[in-house]
């Protein structure tokens, strides 16, 4: 071969590359899922993509953005209206991010899957909850805010909007499209943080509720001469009680806590951040690394971080794994399994 024809091959190969590095990832379209017992949204795309989760209030919503991602879906709006999702909407959030934005008809647990070129978002019907709640004797420890009357009657008046308030939602990343300098892939670390302040936004957000309501309240049934108290009360600590791991599927990873626990997730396919806000691990002996390399999986090491608003848990990954997240009670569990 002579080298003008090797350079030139060497460009072909050059540009070919640099095409496909550039190229982003598809969100091609929603569908129904679920089952007999759960709700659910199925997020279809050409390939496996790297998404963020997060649930928010008033009305209850659950946002999925995908990292690296162009909307490419012909239908941008899915009418469920099944008793437990109302619609989903799909959108553009910026030029490298596409999100997916699911209304619930009550604030609820969700529970997310990523199967392939499929991420999955269900939740449980209110009959299967009832059915799941039927045999306990005790009190059910609550899993979310109280609903209040006002927060109901915006819930259903922000239900009533043009859908295209909908896609509007408190984005879970923020967009970085309007930057003059340049647009630049948000790292893991920019991820967590925008996902920590997102998840505080959310929490101010329902104490003062909670506060304009206890107000109120005190109006009616204290004295004119008596004030009610100015600053809202604190969300209650949750204490993180243990951090397990268990050698199932690419391996699984369980935090057990006295309260269900608030929660937020983020990854770049070599790391796993899973962020408890309010949460804290008061024994020492709780906060140490777990070192899963010697099991055969994806999960390399688990590493508990403490941070001002809560708990990191970090989840080293020895290479890209499927996870599942969900919660039950008290006890939240992170299912790895090998890519199909």
């Amino acid at each position: 071969m002579s080298p003008t024809t090797f350079t030139l091959v060497c460009g072909a190969l050059a540009l070919a590359f640099g095409a496909t590095a550039d190229e982003q990832g598809r969100v091609l379209g929603v569908r129904i899922g679920g089952d007999d017992r759960t709700s659910g949204v199925v997020i279809e795309s050409d390939r496996p993509l790297s998404f963020t989760t997060l649930k928010l209030l008033s009305p209850p919503r659950v946002v999925v953005d995908f990292a690296d991602a162009e909307v490419a879906a012909e239908q941008r709006e899915l009418e469920i209206g099944d008793g437990t999702l109302r619609r989903a909407a799909v959108a553009q959030a910026g030029s490298r991010t596409a999100r997916v934005v699911i209304e619930l008809v009550a604030d609820a647990e969700f529970d997310i899957r990523s199967d392939g070129n499929t991420v999955e978002v269900r939740v449980p019907r209110p009959v299967a909850l009832a059915a799941g709640a039927a045999p306990q004797t005790g009190p059910v420890p609550q899993t979310g805010p109280v609903p209040q009357a006002g927060s109901e009657a915006e819930a259903q008046k922000v239900a009533s909007l043009p859908k295209v308030s909908l896609v509007g939602s408190k984005p879970a990343v923020p967009p970085d499209s309007e930057d003059p300098v340049g647009e630049q892939q948000p790292s893991a670390a920019e991820k967590a943080a925008a996902l920590k302040k997102a998840l505080s936004e959310q929490r101010a957000l329902a104490d003062q509720r909670r506060h304009k309501s206890a107000q109120a309240t005190a109006r009616v049934a204290l004295p004119t001469a008596e004030r009610p108290p100015q600053n809202p009360p604190p969300a209650q600590a949750r204490h993180i009680t243990g951090i397990g791991f268990r050698p199932v599927g690419a391996g699984e990873v369980i935090v057990r806590s006295d309260h269900p626990l608030e929660y937020g997730i983020s990854g770049d396919g070599s790391v796993v951040l899973l962020h408890l806000p309010s949460a804290a691990i008061p024994l020492p002996n709780n906060r140490r690394p777990l070192d899963t390399r010697f099991f055969e999986g994806a999960v390399s090491r688990v590493v508990p971080v403490q941070v001002a608003d809560g708990t990191d848990v970090r989840i080293e990954l020895r290479e890209h794994a499927e996870y599942q997240l969900a919660q039950s009670g008290s006890v939240l569990t992170v299912t790895f399994s090998a890519p199909r």
